[in-house]
Order: structure tokens, then C-alpha cells, then sequence
């Protein structure tokens, strides 16, 4: 029924891997906009995750701190762990980002 985490990673990665070569020589196109909705669904759907890793992998983000973030959520739903923003900002902070991923405020 679910495909194993790993086989839907390396999709991601090569759905990544595609655009950028579609785009050979330019800047991926950004939207830190898009890149809020796609983190802030992930929090408040568990489920979701399963779908974003199906198409993106962290490197579609184009901030770093998007990255830390969507790879933190990841982790989290790799575990099996409920997903909420206290739990995230535990991971940030066991893999000693949080304050490079913009901190708590």
C-alpha cells in the first residue's frame, strides 16, 4: 500500500533533478509565498507530508531556513512522531538549527 520512504525520496529527487535541468544555466524560480503554504500544510496535516515528499525534496526550497524546516518535518514523519510545533522546534534544535532556521518568537 505505501511505498517504502526511500523509493518516494529518490522520486522527489529526481522530479528536483528535472527541473533543474530543464532550467540548465538559470536561478530556480522561488516563492517564499509557496514555500510557507507548502511548510505550513505539512504542520497542520501529518498526511500531507506523505504527498510533498512525493514531489519535492528539500532542495526545491530556495531558503535555507525552508530547508532546515522542511527537512526537520520530514524527520519527524520518517519517525512516525506526531507533528507540531513544539516537536519541530525540538528537532531544530537537537540537530542545533533552530536558531539558524529563524529561531521562536
Amino acid at each position: 500500500m505505501n511505498q517504502p520512504k526511500k523509493k518516494i525520496r529518490d522520486k522527489a529527487s529526481v522530479g528536483t533533478e528535472r527541473l533543474r535541468s530543464a532550467l540548465a544555466g538559470r536561478a530556480l524560480p522561488s516563492s517564499p509565498e509557496a514555500e510557507a503554504a507548502v511548510l505550513g500544510s505539512m504542520v497542520l496535516d501529518r498526511e500531507c507530508i506523505g504527498q510533498v515528499i512525493e514531489r519535492l525534496d528539500g532542495e526545491a526550497f530556495s531558503r535555507p531556513e525552508n530547508r532546515m524546516l522542511f527537512d526537520s518535518l520530514v524527520s519527524l514523519y520518517e519517525a512516525n512522531s506526531q507533528i507540531d510545533l513544539v516537536l519541530l522546534r525540538d528537532e531544530l534544535t537537537r540537530r542545533d538549527q533552530l536558531k539558524s532556521a529563524g529561531g521562536v518568537d
